[in-house]
């Protein structure tokens, strides 16, 4: 494919003092959880984005002294020689794919671009000389080459979900909701575009359409395997066709459109709409691999972080989980909305039901509403937002009953009680793993065949699907994969044999 002439302008070189950038595709200064901890993997990510066409790739922020160190958080260092040595890594690196390589020694600006129409009319327009991109360069590393190939439809677009800083919090190697492989190119040697072939002319069924089964079909599909993908619903998607209809969360819709696309240019990838199996027709099919990518529903009993039981009350008729109210539950005011996951489902939940007109109360058991939102750098706008809108924000409870005339709370540590009169409740604690029903029954059904074995290659929570147990008898082998999202690259991996 050649490329599109609209955007010609956007791989003219340009002069940066004595270098010359060889294109407009700049992946401005971003951080990535690794710093001088872990210089083999920040060198072999950023490797990738020079492979994919950006014509200058920068460090993180990089400490030129001790005296500026901000430990623990994870850092790029030049103190000594050493430092000078691991940053080499990453230049060399870059220098392979002739860009340039900088280093952050100041803050920058930037923004998200993802559409190449707008990257362009902003050179045009005189805005800008450099398209600068850190997330989009995360979410995709060879934006640049598919837009020079002709194939910007291929682009998978960042969702804007920040969880890539979040390694920066949390001083872990960076993840990215979009690319799965970002943050494992040195230590598993994943690439975003490439996988190996199929080793194998083994067929293998995927049940569950949600994010982990799409992205598990679209990876076994691009190796070449025959694959048949079973939904039991009419729609693909998942989970995320339900949350990118709240609040602020419509990008979110990428992921699930990005693997759709691909997969329809898949002719070895079927896909088999309002089929619900169940394990006896899965082990009927005879297909050779299974993936139980099924995923799980939030749990109404308030079993979660602070829960290791039932709040009384819980299993009446007016309390509600988050799908009972997207698929249109009535749901009558005043609303109490108990938060113990305490990432953003619960804030969004609550302003589209104060929205609706709701009197809305959040429970938490943080010190804060949306409190591990900190580290995707959120949590002040939700919160400054739910004010506004007038949510009643209780923080630092626990929700302990639950009744007919209303709900008591007690507070975390000070163990007074508050009490609420009669409302409707929504819970937002723990989730339960679809896959931990059909898989434990399919797992025991084969198992008990003498012709046949299945093999767990990991749990639903567990990244270890790259791992299974292989069947050394003569008998037909078939493995089974519980994944969700994190998982469903590794059990694509892992059909080797």
């Amino acid at each position: 494919m050649t490329r599109d002439p609209r955007y010609d302008i956007l791989f003219e070189p340009v002069r940066i003092g004595p270098v010359t950038a060889k294109n407009r595709f700049y992946q401005v200064p971003h951080c990535g959880g690794m710093g001088f901890n872990w210089p083999q993997s920040d060198a072999r990510m950023r490797e990738m984005k020079a492979e994919g066409g950006w014509a200058v790739v920068c460090t993180e922020d990089t400490s030129i002294h001790p005296s500026s160190d901000y430990s623990p958080s994870p850092q790029a260092r030049l103190w000594d020689g050493y430092d000078v040595r691991c940053l080499a890594l990453m230049i060399d690196a870059v220098h392979r794919h002739d860009a340039l390589a900088g280093v952050e020694l100041t803050h920058n600006g930037v923004g998200r671009f993802t559409s190449p129409d707008t990257m362009a009319g902003q050179i045009r327009r005189g805005v800008l000389d450099l398209i600068g991109a850190a997330r989009p360069s995360i979410a995709d590393p060879f934006l640049p080459r598919k837009i020079e190939q002709g194939r910007a439809e291929e682009i998978r677009e960042c969702i804007g979900c920040n969880i890539c800083v979040s390694g920066q919090e949390t001083a872990t190697p960076m993840r990215c909701t979009q690319n799965p492989t970002m943050g494992e190119e040195w230590r598993r040697g994943w690439h975003p575009e490439n996988i190996a072939p199929k080793g194998s002319d083994d067929s293998v069924l995927i049940v569950g359409a949600g994010p982990a089964g799409l992205e598990a079909a679209r990876g076994l599909g691009q190796r070449g395997y025959r694959v048949a993908l079973a939904e039991a619903t009419t729609g693909l998607g998942g989970r995320v066709s339900w949350e990118s209809g709240l609040p602020g969360l419509a990008s979110w819709a990428r992921v699930r459109d990005w693997r759709v696309g691909r997969i329809r240019e898949m002719a070895n990838v079927e896909v088999y709409l309002d089929s619900d199996l169940t394990p006896g027709d899965v082990l009927e099919f005879g297909f050779e691999h299974v993936i139980v990518a099924t995923g799980a529903r939030w749990r109404k009993d308030g079993v979660g972080v602070t829960n290791t039981a039932p709040i009384p009350g819980s299993d009446t008729a007016n309390v509600f989980t988050p799908e009972d109210i997207v698929v249109g539950a009535m749901v009558p005011g005043p609303v109490v909305l108990f938060d113990d996951d305490n990432f953003y489902l619960g804030g969004v939940m609550a302003e589209r039901l104060r929205r609706a007109g709701r009197a809305v109360t959040l429970v938490t058991t943080a010190p804060c509403v949306s409190s591990w939102s900190v580290n995707t750098m959120e949590q002040h706008r939700i919160q400054a937002r739910l004010i506004e809108l007038g949510v009643d924000l209780v923080t630092s409870h626990n929700l302990s009953v639950v009744g007919d005339a209303g709900s008591t709370q007690r507070h975390l540590r000070s163990l007074t009680v508050r009490r609420i009169p009669q409302a409707v409740f929504a819970a937002f604690t723990g989730n339960s793993f679809r896959a931990s029903t059909i898989g434990n029954r399919l797992l025991s059904f084969a198992t008990s065949l003498s012709s046949r074995t299945i093999a767990s290659a990991s749990s639903s929570t567990v990244l270890a699907a790259s791992q299974a147990r292989r069947n050394t008898s003569e008998t037909a082998t078939r493995a089974c994969f519980l994944v969700n999202g994190a998982t469903s690259i590794s059990a694509a991996m892992a059909l080797a044999a």
